[in-house]
Formats: C-alpha cells, sequence, structure tokens
C-alpha cells in the first residue's frame, strides 16, 4: 500500500501512475470506503502480489486527516472493519513523521525502518525521551 506520491513503487513494478483518486490508496480514507480496497494485480509476474497505488493529493489527504478527532486510528478501524487477506502487508510512506506515519504505526503489529546505522545508534540512545505508541525499540535483524 503506498501511502506516498512519489510513485516509485509503480516504477519498480513497471505500471503507470494511477490518475483516480478513487482506484489509489486516497480511497482507503474516504468516508464511503466499503472495503472495496483497489488492488492492481497481478504484480511482478503474480497474483499472489497486489499494489494499492499512491497519489499526488497525498499530502492534501494529511491536511484533512489532522482536523479529525481520533485521527491516528483511522487506518487500524480501516484494516479491522474490512481485514486483508494477506500474509504480509508492506505500506511506503515518504521520510518524516506526520499524520500517515501515526496511522500505520498505530495499526501495524511490526515496523520495518530503513535506517543508516549511526541514525539508529542515536534513537536507541536518546529511547527513554522518545514515547512510543506499542512498545520499547528492540532491534532485530541485522545491518546491510
Amino acid at each position: 500500500i503506498d501511502l506516498d506520491q512519489n510513485h516509485s513503487i509503480e516504477e519498480f513494478v513497471g505500471t503507470e501512475p494511477q490518475q483516480d483518486p478513487t482506484k489509489t490508496s486516497l480511497a482507503l480514507f474516504d468516508s464511503n470506503f466499503k472495503g472495496d480496497y483497489p488492488f492492481i494485480s497481478p504484480i511482478l509476474g503474480t497474483d499472489k502480489i497486489g499494489l494499492i497505488q499512491g497519489h499526488s493529493d497525498i499530502e492534501h489527504l494529511k491536511e484533512v486527516l489532522s482536523k479529525k478527532r481520533r485521527r491516528e486510528y483511522i487506518l487500524q478501524k480501516i484494516f479491522s472493519s474490512y481485514p486483508l487477506n494477506f500474509d504480509l502487508i508492506i505500506i511506503d510512506l515518504p521520510g518524516g513523521y506526520d499524520i500517515l506515519t501515526e496511522n500505520v504505526v498505530v495499526a501495524s503489529t511490526d515496523i520495518l525502518i530503513p535506517l543508516i546505522k549511526e541514525l539508529l545508534l542515536k534513537l536507541l540512545y536518546r529511547q527513554p525521551t522518545i514515547k512510543l505508541v506499542r512498545s520499547p525499540i528492540k532491534f532485530k535483524g541485522q545491518w546491510l
């Protein structure tokens, strides 16, 4: 699920960016959304992978969400009301921290954040000053 507006996923999988917002990740946040996820499939030669494209109006979505009550729980509510039948869901976000990032953190069971080693060490050092939504930072994995 692409919650970014730079269309890098589309470039990676070789598809054209979708211009119709109702066929992108913006549809998930529409008040009329009823669980009809706008997946494109097959992707990369298999129907086991689906893609929901981002849209250039994602920035406007952030403004709209910032004015809603319980705004950080919107994506979690969508996934709870309309569960996805996938073993793994990857959500692509732009760098930084904003209302979309908050939504993804609250709705996620696990989070993979590509970081350079020096930045991760700074975060781990400052952990007592960081308010985390679920649990303390635990490093799983390896340096690439």
